[in-house]
């Protein structure tokens, strides 16, 4: 089957939130692969996978997707709300805009879409949201991005609860997918970033690099994701890709060990420079 085909009505229906290139392209390829009937939003560009707009900066944009959906009067199998933007560099460096943008895309515009959604859902839907390994520890540098995705890793544990309180939305099942390095842009985008929020050179940029080239195959985690929608009864949460265990096990270091691993990387050419 040719990868932009799209299945015959009737199959299971899914929407890829940020279809258009990255993890979401691989996702919507391997959902095609399996005969389900996918459809893929974009941002900026119109790609053979993603053919509906939808910029989750404005609630305005979601709000012209949801009722151009709403009017074909169809529903929706599942829903991956994949869509991030990533911005690096010190917590205090970062402009408020930059800050807030982030947080829009990350955070607050998937908990508007996923509400504004639910009509849309079958009873026993899939809603699965693509967080980052970066939730965990507390990484330094890691921006508002590491932020955004924490916050929407609470929002997910909150969520899973409340959706059980209503009889209507007992059986959908929620699931958070944080994944760890694979080789897609956004680990360029967030050197790009970390450069700018840096000033002057530092060796870190150069690490980001490094640590993309060890990615993982974007192409596996579109099929692990399809995987987990086929699923009859999938786990509420998954981790997967290059050093995803291991940031994790991040946050159960405390504070004062990480500040001495820091005081010493700084021996070395890891240091901010104002």
């Amino acid at each position: 089957m040719d990868s932009y085909q799209t299945p015959i009505p009737g199959s299971h229906r899914t929407l890829i939130i940020g279809a258009s290139g990255g993890l979401g392209r691989c996702i919507h390829r391997a959902a095609v692969k399996r005969e389900f009937f996918c459809e893929g939003t974009y941002r900026s560009r119109v790609t053979p996978e993603a053919t509906l707009e939808l910029d989750l900066e404005r609630y305005e944009s979601i709000d012209a997707l949801v009722a151009q959906l709403t009017a074909r009067g169809e529903l929706f199998d599942s829903i991956v709300v994949n869509s991030g933007i990533s911005e690096l560099g010190p917590q205090l460096a970062i402009s408020r805009d930059d800050y807030e943008r982030v947080f829009r895309v990350n955070f607050l515009g998937p908990r508007y879409l996923i509400k504004e959604m639910l009509p849309l859902l079958t009873p026993s839907a899939r809603i699965v949201l693509v967080g980052s390994m970066v939730s965990w520890g507390a990484i330094p540098l890691s921006g508002p991005y590491a932020v955004s995705k924490r916050a929407l890793r609470e929002f997910w544990q909150l969520l899973r609860q409340e959706l059980v309180l209503s009889i209507e939305t007992a059986e959908l099942k929620l699931v958070l997918v944080e994944p760890g390095a694979y080789k897609t842009r956004i680990w360029e985008a967030g050197r790009e970033t970390l450069d700018v929020n840096l000033g002057r050179g530092t060796k870190l940029p150069g690490f980001v690099k490094w640590l993309a080239s060890q990615g993982s195959d974007p192409e596996d985690f579109g099929e692990a994701i399809v995987d987990i929608i086929e699923n009859k009864d999938p786990s509420s949460y998954y981790r997967m890709g290059a050093f995803s265990t291991l940031s994790r096990m991040a946050e159960w270091l405390p504070v004062g060990v990480r500040i001495t691993a820091i005081r010493w990387l700084r021996q070395w050419g890891f240091e901010l420079v104002s």
